[in-house]
């Protein structure tokens, strides 16, 4: 089972090969082919540092540095893509519900404050 923040739900759909560093997008090319290759896949969606997050350079003994903004991107994706913290779903179920309630008024709301989504990387 994976552990994901709610915005990386966001995140996944916008994946380019590109992030932080070689070690973040060698994690992270590891989930993408993980939940494709598995659509089924369980998911725990979790309010704290994730699957995605232990080779972010923000993580920091187990805690994100930028916790305040990521903790308000994380509600945001929760409340437009109908999500709940500590429920586990199957990839799919992910997919239908972020193509259900991902319009470009609720991403904009929900990444208005994220870095990648600023510097154009996810439009």
């Amino acid at each position: 089972m994976l552990k994901l923040r709610p915005h990386h739900i966001v995140c996944l759909n916008f994946y380019k090969g590109i992030g932080y560093s070689e070690n973040f997008v060698s994690n992270m090319d590891l989930i993408v082919n993980k939940i494709k290759n598995n659509p089924e896949t369980k998911i725990l969606i979790c309010s704290q540092a994730d699957d995605i997050c232990k080779e972010c350079p923000h993580l920091q003994i187990g805690k994100c540095t930028c916790e305040d903004n990521i903790s308000k991107i994380d509600k945001n994706a929760s409340y437009y893509l109908n999500l709940e913290v500590n429920s586990i779903y199957k990839y799919n179920e992910l997919v239908k519900l972020r193509n259900k309630y991902l319009t470009k008024a609720n991403f904009e709301k929900i990444c208005k404050d994220c870095q990648w989504y600023k510097d154009g990387v996810c439009k």
